[in-house]
């Protein structure tokens, strides 16, 4: 697994060797005809004979997501060993959350505020 930070640094996804974000969950049935996006799997749910109770519940939980939930069965991935050696007790806070590691910078997960430790003065 690799990280790929998002444009302005301010998180990142974790990325498999193959370049994907989202893998099948281990155990999950997938049939072969099973729609690939999420307006795919949106327009099959509204021609099923429950369509509209079904179409409603999948577009709750695609909203929920931001637009970018993964498919009911698939998982996010993520690395199994934590991504950094930093003591949690040398995270700095900012509004009372941890704040995000960038490279070479903090970032506070409210505002977006950018410390770089390089040039705090003393």
């Amino acid at each position: 697994m690799t990280r790929a930070w998002l444009g302005d640094l301010s998180d990142f996804r974790w990325r498999a060797d193959d370049g994907t974000e989202h893998g099948t969950t281990p155990g999950a049935h997938v049939p072969e005809d099973a729609p690939t996006t999420w307006i795919d799997l949106l327009d099959h749910a509204e021609s099923l004979h429950d369509g509209l109770e079904t179409y409603s519940t999948l577009l709750a939980l695609f909203e929920t997501g931001g637009g970018i939930q993964p498919l009911p069965w698939q998982h996010r991935h993520r690395a199994i060993e934590p991504p950094t050696k930093i003591d949690p007790r040398e995270v700095p806070q900012c509004h009372g959350w941890p704040m995000r590691l960038a490279p070479g910078a903090w970032i506070c997960r409210v505002d977006g505020e950018v410390t770089r430790p390089d040039r705090v003065q003393p």
